[in-house]
């Protein structure tokens, strides 16, 4: 299931990159990490705040645009929510 999410994940910041709304020329080595809380989801992702120095972005905008990117055919996530700065709770 994790390496199904850092896909999805990795699929949505390659499609912000062909838009335009990532300056950024690859994608880094994603990392998700169980939530402490379950109440925050199954899985959290720090992504935006590791592309915000590279985009020079905003690392909530950044998570706003992959939020709004991700394309989940099989139905795997049941919710999404950007948490803080930009954590990306799935």
């Amino acid at each position: 299931m994790r390496k199904k999410i850092i896909k999805i994940l990795s699929d949505a910041i390659k499609s912000c990159m062909d838009k335009g709304l990532l300056g950024i020329a690859e994608v880094p080595e994603l990392e998700i990490e169980m939530t402490r809380d379950p109440s925050f989801g199954d899985y959290a992702s720090n992504a935006a705040m590791v592309l915000a120095s590279k985009a020079r972005m905003k690392p909530r905008k950044i998570a706003e645009d992959i939020v709004a990117n991700i394309s989940d055919p099989q139905g795997m996530i049941e919710k999404i929510d950007i948490a803080g700065p930009g954590f990306i709770n799935i």
